[in-house]
Order: C-alpha cells, then sequence, then structure tokens
C-alpha cells in the first residue's frame, strides 16, 4: 500500500523489444487503458508512434481519453521515459488540459538518435502521473449544503434504529437503483437492511461526492453495499499506480556462417547458407546470401542479402539483423512484404583479415517479427502490478455532471423559471439551498411557492440558463468572457455566493481600459467595496490611458462621481 496524494495516478507501460516497433509513420501503438478511481467512467490510454508522423526520426506520444462521458475535465499530468533500469532518460515538463472526450493532449516529440538504438535490453518505460484539477473553492461551497439541507425531501431510508430524509430526485440522478425500487412500491419509504452508519456514509458520498471511511472493514461494508444496491459509481480501496508490460513477440536467430577460401573467391561469387525456418512464419524458409562484386571506388567488396526461399502463406514479416566479424559490424531494419523474396543486409570491403585457414566468419543476428497493421496489432499487453492507498477520504469529483444532466433533462422537475418567452425547469431543493432568495420564495407565502414559479424580467434568459447550470454543477458552460458582469448582477441578485465570487474573480483579473468603467459602476452599484478598489486602483495607476478614452463618458453620473471622490482623497 502506499500514501495517497491529491488523487494522484501514475500509469507505468514497459515495452518489450521495442526496436521491433515496425510501425511506419503515422501507424501507431496504444496502450492498455487505465482509470482514474476519483473520475470513474473516464477511461484513459497514451497512444504512442515509434516511427512519429512525419519524420521518422522521432518518437511522438500522447495522453488520451477514449470514454463516451460528456463532461470535460482539467488534468494535470507529466510524463518521463525510462529504460528497464528505471534510467530517466527524457523527463518532460508538467502540463494541464482539459479533456473532452475522445480528445488527445498536445504531442510529445523525442528525437531517436541518443538513448533509443542502446536500450538496455530493448525495453522503453514511459511513466505518465496525472492528478484531477478541481476548483475546490467552487466545489467544496457548492456539494455539502446539498446535503445539509433538509428541505422539500419526499423519501425517507430506513434502518432498524434510524431514518433518513432525502430528495427522491438526487436518487434518480446518482443512485438510480434505489429510486426504481421506490418507483416499484410506489411508496416514499423504503427499508433497506443496512446498518444505520453505513447507509449514512453512503448518503453522505450520494449528496456530496466525498464518503469518510474509518477503516479498511468499514470500507469493505459500504463497498459490498454499493454493490449490492447497484451503486453505479465503485467504492473501493483506491488505485493510486498501475504498471502495465506490453511486448512485442519475437523470434532470435543467431549462427555462425563460414565462407571457406575467401581472399580467393572471384567476383560475382554467389554462396548461400543453410536454410532455415523461424516458429512465428513456420510456412516461410529463409537463409543469406554472399555475393563478391567489384566497385569502381571500393574495389572488390560483397554484399549480404536475406533471402525467402520458399512461402506457402505469403505475410508480411519485419527483421533486424546485425552482421558482424573481427570487431566490424553492421545493423539494419527492414519489411520484408508478401511478394519480396530478397533484402539487402550489409555491406563490407573485401580488405579484411581471415582466419588463418582464409576463413571468414560472419557471425549473424536476426530478429523476426510477424508484421501486423497497426489497428489489428494484438502485442501481448498484461499487467505486472497494481498499487492501492488506504485514505481516510474519497472523492468522486465528476458527480456534478449528474446534477447537470438533471437540469438539463428537467426530470421530476417542481418549479418553473419564467424569463421572457423561455421556461427553465428546476427542483426546489437544489435552487433553495444554493440562494438564500430562492428559499425565502419557496419557505414563506409568498405567491410563487403558490404557483410553484418564478417570473424574472430583468435578466435575460442567456444569463439565468448559466446561472442555474452553475447552481446544479458548479461549471459554466461558456466563458465568461462578456457575461462576467451581467452574471455576477444576477448572482448578487439572488445571492448565489459561489458564483458571485467566480465572476469577482474573473473581473479583478481581467480589467482593461476598456471595461474598467464599467466593472466600477457594477461594484458601485452592488456595494461590492472589494471589486471597487481594484476597479480604483487600477483607474488610478492607468489614468492617463483611461481616461484619454471616452468610456468615463458611459457610467453613470452616481458612479463617475464617486470615482472622482475618491480620487481627491488620494
Amino acid at each position: 500500500m502506499e500514501k495517497q496524494e491529491d488523487d494522484k495516478f501514475t500509469f507505468t507501460w514497459s515495452i518489450e523489444n521495442f526496436s521491433m516497433c515496425h510501425h511506419s509513420k503515422v501507424e501507431c501503438l496504444f496502450s492498455p487503458e487505465f482509470a482514474l478511481n476519483s473520475l470513474p467512467g473516464m477511461k484513459w490510454f497514451i497512444q504512442l508512434y515509434p516511427r512519429g508522423v512525419l519524420d521518422e526520426d522521432c518518437i511522438i506520444f500522447f495522453l488520451s481519453r477514449t470514454d463516451n462521458i460528456l463532461k470535460s475535465w482539467k488534468i494535470s499530468y507529466r510524463f518521463k521515459v525510462l529504460d528497464c533500469n528505471e534510467k530517466l532518460l527524457f523527463s518532460l515538463d508538467e502540463e494541464t488540459n482539459i479533456f473532452e472526450c475522445k480528445l488527445s493532449s498536445n504531442p510529445y516529440c523525442l528525437q531517436r538518435k541518443l538513448p533509443f538504438p542502446s536500450l538496455v535490453n530493448d525495453i522503453l518505460i514511459i511513466k505518465c502521473t496525472l492528478k484531477p484539477v478541481c476548483e475546490p473553492n467552487v466545489k467544496e461551497e457548492l456539494l455539502p449544503v446539498l446535503y445539509e439541507n433538509r428541505l422539500f425531501t419526499d423519501v425517507v431510508l430506513r434502518t432498524n434504529d434510524s431514518a433518513f430524509k432525502v430528495h427522491k430526485v438526487i436518487l434518480y440522478a446518482r443512485w438510480p437503483k434505489l429510486a426504481e425500487i421506490l418507483e416499484a412500491k410506489g411508496d416514499s419509504e423504503l427499508a433497506l437492511g443496512i446498518e444505520s452508519n453505513v447507509l449514512d456514509a453512503m448518503i453522505r458520498y450520494v449528496y456530496t461526492g466525498r464518503i469518510d471511511v474509518s477503516g479498511y472493514e468499514f470500507l469493505a461494508e459500504v463497498s459490498s453495499i454499493a454493490t449490492k444496491y447497484e451503486f453505479p459509481h465503485p467504492i473501493s480501496t483506491p488505485v493510486v499506480a498501475q504498471k502495465y508490460r506490453t511486448k512485442v513477440d519475437v523470434e532470435k536467430m543467431s549462427f555462425v556462417w563460414p565462407i571457406k577460401n575467401f581472399s580467393s573467391l572471384p567476383v560475382n561469387t554467389v554462396l548461400r547458407s543453410h536454410v532455415f525456418t523461424v516458429n512465428i512464419l513456420k510456412s516461410c524458409k529463409w537463409n543469406l546470401k554472399f555475393e563478391m562484386c567489384k566497385d569502381a571506388l571500393h574495389g572488390r567488396i560483397f554484399d549480404i542479402f536475406i533471402c525467402k526461399v520458399c512461402d506457402q502463406n505469403s505475410r508480411p514479416i519485419f527483421i533486424r539483423s546485425k552482421i558482424s566479424f573481427n570487431g566490424n559490424s553492421s545493423e539494419n531494419h527492414y519489411l520484408f512484404e508478401e511478394d519480396e523474396m530478397c533484402k539487402y543486409v550489409a555491406e563490407f570491403s573485401r580488405c579484411i583479415s581471415t582466419h588463418q585457414n582464409d576463413v571468414l566468419f560472419l557471425e549473424c543476428e536476426l530478429i523476426f517479427s510477424e508484421f501486423c497493421e497497426f489497428l489489428d496489432c494484438n502485442y501481448a499487453s498484461n499487467i505486472v502490478e497494481s498499487s492501492c492507498a488506504f485514505t481516510l477520504t474519497i472523492y468522486c469529483h465528476h458527480f456534478s455532471s449528474d446534477l447537470l444532466r438533471l437540469y438539463e433533462s428537467g426530470k421530476s422537475s417542481d418549479v418553473t423559471i419564467v424569463v421572457g418567452s423561455r421556461t427553465f425547469l428546476a427542483h426546489k431543493f437544489i435552487i433553495c439551498a444554493r440562494s438564500c432568495v430562492f428559499s425565502k420564495m419557496f419557505e414563506t407565502e409568498m405567491e410563487e411557492k403558490k404557483k410553484n414559479s418564478v417570473t424574472i424580467s430583468d435578466v435575460k434568459p442567456h444569463i439565468i440558463d448559466e446561472m442555474l447550470r452553475f447552481m446544479y454543477s458548479g461549471t459554466l458552460k461558456k466563458s465568461l468572457n462578456g457575461t462576467a458582469m451581467k452574471l455576477y448582477a444576477a448572482a448578487d441578485k439572488y445571492d448565489v455566493q459561489a458564483l458571485k465570487k467566480v465572476c469577482l474573480g474573473y473581473l479583478k483579473s481581467n480589467l482593461s481600459v476598456n471595461n474598467v468603467f464599467k466593472v466600477f459602476q457594477v461594484a458601485d452599484l452592488h456595494s461590492d467595496n472589494d471589486l471597487c478598489e481594484s476597479a480604483f486602483e487600477y483607474i488610478n495607476l492607468h489614468k492617463e490611458v483611461v481616461f484619454s478614452s471616452n468610456k468615463w463618458k458611459q457610467i453613470s453620473s452616481r458612479s463617475l462621481h464617486k470615482l472622482l471622490e475618491k480620487m481627491e482623497i488620494q
């Protein structure tokens, strides 16, 4: 067991016989899939181009998502490339990307020239460490309040000695099996054979995406109940590291080929080695061919070829060769296509020393690998090791997407929000938990409570839509560019503090000559001293530039008067 650190997960991919990855340009090798405990359902893999995309002397790889979950997520990740002794070959800077389904990271390109030809045991290891990046200031404020809020509960879950009031709609969103059982019974109460502390932990997890555990036995009990009642997100000891091995199947052949009477061999002499077979392609027989030649520049030379003798079931095959003698050697690699019968291997000068009996001993090493198209490669991959870490708290980060789907579907909604020509379906317990203003509407005898409807006339529909999305999920559909001030005003009016804080941060970080006067006016209108000070400091620091524009003429006389007063005091 390892100590868990910030939902960090390490995936290690070991590729044996890496030099025999025969893929041509634009053809790739896929790692086995892996998943993070904190992002259940999201599947990841590494996509590797052993011979690059545009340049065969490069190795390119990506981190990719392969699931169909529509939720995007920000991930921080870092790659290391090692040899089989864990010696570091490359270390790449940490990056952070937002990954949508079927989306890859930026490509990493490594030159093959330096470390790769001399890989120890021909094993390449790619290690990727990644962790989800969330906005804790938002999520931690949004999620717990739902569990603490007992307004509008409509279901009771009972144990032997306790009763828990919950919202049926939250069960629909996050524990559909219990919702189905209640639906089938036609009842609002359900007795479960579960210990009270276990059910309490499960309910907290359903509402908050967080479960606190006191030990292995308790975690095992919670996990068992989750399985029994078909809880869609697994609850188990987090896996924090996994090692996978992919092995390119190869067969090695080595022998010594004696060339007798070498120094007296005439030009155009052709010799052949013995015939041999390899198990990878038993239907094919092979031998080496020796040819004595003459070259105008080098004089007498000899070439070595590898040849197919016969092939009853022709298929492509990838071969690496090394021919050596007396400290001289020549290495090469090539792909034998179905219709090819002979490939050039090496060329040597004849002016070399031989054995005392005029025998040249050629040491021949050949490695064979059956060729397959990159989509059909069946390289053997298996998990080598999984490391788990016991932790007192287990998180599920993308629970917010469940509530977002609930908002988008309008399922089991009990209130309508009418804005101009648009009507939004919502759930009282969620909007009341997020907004004191909505809570007051439905907890007191106001018109909205009687009609189960809220009419809003002073905010645009797309702004209310974004606000509701945020109230359900803690995320925004669109960038705040162009909407931050209007969303800020809506969040302030309906007292959605988490959204107001997000908008406030954006406005303070994006002050400019074009917007600073408007931001100052919004801050003044909503009595936000913090935002007002930030806008004023920007104006005071850039006053020559901002007052040379006409933007100051667009704010109200009240705000302009307040601004000038502050400048006089300064």
